[in-house]
């Protein structure tokens, strides 16, 4: 099973999200801080990560995730448009996308994302 964890503070917006990505057959995770995400990342490929959130703000638990852990895929999901917010998460995020978005967008984006690993992992001929 593919697995997700999810960083989001929101509790409207993180329910309806972790539910339509467990009906489409994801395991998430969903943490409400920043704070615990390193021990939570077990088996997940896909972090999806706010930015705005309590304590660690989602740039900084971004790139802490990808110094430790290099191959797992980013997907800052924020209602933060500037351009400077968006340069900042793709210096290591794999995509940025803005609240408000739609729930198809979000899920093909990330199968892109499980696409992309499974393309790094597989050593076929």
């Amino acid at each position: 099973m593919k697995e997700i964890l999810y960083i989001e503070d929101d509790m409207e917006i993180g329910s309806i999200v972790k539910e339509d990505l467990e009906q489409r057959g994801y395991l998430v995770r969903w943490l409400t801080s920043g704070e615990k995400a390193e021990e939570a990342l077990e088996d997940a490929e896909v972090v999806i990560l706010d930015v705005m959130l309590p304590g660690l703000d989602g740039f900084t638990v971004g790139q802490r995730l990808k110094r430790n852990h290099p191959n797992v895929s980013i997907l800052m999901l924020s209602a933060r448009t500037a351009v400077d917010d968006k340069l900042q998460g793709l210096q290591f995020a794999d995509d940025y996308v803005i609240k408000p978005f739609h729930p198809e967008e979000l899920a093909a984006r990330i199968e892109v994302l499980f696409r992309r690993n499974q393309s790094r992992t597989c050593f076929c001929e």
